[in-house]
């Protein structure tokens, strides 16, 4: 395990029980770590269509979709859709009865690739603990903290990676 990813899972613990408030910590982290932790998030949404899904054919659906391709996005337009994706995450934790998710401040207001990180953790977090909490059958949940060895990422792609979370999860909050 490399220490900037084992760095950022001990904040990312330390941060959860940090102060609202606290400093933004910047822990160096590139897209490459963004992009990692949304390919978990979107093979744990492809897994909640296939625990919930009456129909057989959403899984193949949402298996069709794939990542869009964009060019010149900053960090802050990243934390931008992450922050969509968490508002339509919290509605369907709502439905089950589960608070919001959590939220990494900005601190200082500048927005790097680790504060998408931190904020892409809490997600990721709250995408397992609903699938573990309203699905009907046993979740092995380690296959959604996978560490991809990505490089040479970057916002766009992170964006896109982000994106196609969004376009699942529009598919699966009609069948809550």
């Amino acid at each position: 395990m490399s220490r900037r990813f084992a760095a950022a899972i001990l904040a990312t613990v330390f941060l959860a029980l940090a102060p609202k408030g606290a400093l933004a910590t910047e822990l160096g982290l590139t897209p490459n770590q963004v992009v990692s932790l949304w390919t978990n998030i979107n093979a744990a949404l492809l897994d909640s269509a296939a625990a919930i899904a009456k129909d057989p054919g959403l899984q193949g659906q949402m298996k069709a979709l794939t990542p869009g391709q964009f060019k010149g996005k900053k960090p802050s337009d990243v934390l931008g859709r992450v922050a969509e994706f968490r508002d339509r995450l919290d509605k369907l934790r709502a439905r089950g009865g589960l608070p919001a998710t959590s939220r990494y401040g900005e601190g200082d207001g500048k927005i790097t690739p680790s504060v998408v990180f931190l904020n892409s953790g809490r997600v990721l977090n709250a995408t397992v603990d609903w699938l573990i909490r309203n699905t009907e059958r046993d979740q092995l949940v380690s296959q959604y903290y996978r560490r991809h060895a990505f490089s040479g990422k970057t916002p766009s792609h992170a964006f896109a990676m982000v994106d196609l979370a969004v376009r699942r999860l529009d598919l699966i909050l009609p069948l809550i």
